[in-house]
């Protein structure tokens, strides 16, 4: 059943011409009829297509070194932990302009982890300028308790996070983990 939009009187003097427009939002994906003084037509109206979605696994550059601290106890030199610097890199620049998602689904975290150490998360952080190319670095503080002169770690640096351009929509999933390093004086 056809249903009026719209309607328009418009009186025109003999060879004069007048603009008339209609704007009309239509709520559902069909074909619509459209008559203008018997004139009849019709449009279409389709949905719009689902988000392009690509998922990109990005290897990342990491690095660690160790500082060692020590305290004085008496006249004996002390072993306290010391300062673990993990820097990590990402050579991709491409995502740099697009628009980062931070309300992404499953969220936009960053996750530090090292192996063979009494509790394996490290830290988390946000990951923005990691995924769009850059490079960030974080000191750990170590204690020698929890982690004792020879030990040996692997530090990963792993993150998921979201980028959007139009209806393009990018997932990035960056992963790298660190030469092997053994705690020493």
């Amino acid at each position: 059943m056809a249903q009026m939009i719209k309607v328009a009187t418009v009186t025109l003097a003999p060879g004069e011409a007048k603009p008339v427009e209609f704007q009309f939002s239509p709520m559902e994906a069909r074909v619509y009829q459209v008559s203008v003084d018997g004139l009849i037509g019709s449009f279409s109206v389709i949905e719009a297509p689902p988000p392009l979605i690509e998922i990109i696994q990005m290897p990342l550059n990491v690095s660690v070194s160790f500082e060692p601290h020590y305290y004085y106890h008496g006249e004996f030199l002390l072993w306290q932990g010391g300062t673990l610097t993990v820097h990590a890199s990402n050579p991709d620049s491409r995502f740099r302009d697009w628009e980062y998602d931070e309300e992404s689904p499953g969220g936009a975290v960053g996750c530090l982890k090292g192996s063979r150490v009494h509790s394996p998360l490290i830290g988390y952080f946000h990951p923005a300028e990691l995924a769009r190319g850059g490079s960030e670095s974080w000191d750990i503080n170590l204690k020698g308790g929890s982690y004792p002169l020879g030990t040996r770690l692997i530090v990963e640096v792993s993150f998921q996070t979201r980028f959007t351009r139009g209806t393009e929509v990018i997932i990035l999933k960056g992963l790298g983990r660190s030469p092997s390093i053994t705690l020493t004086t």
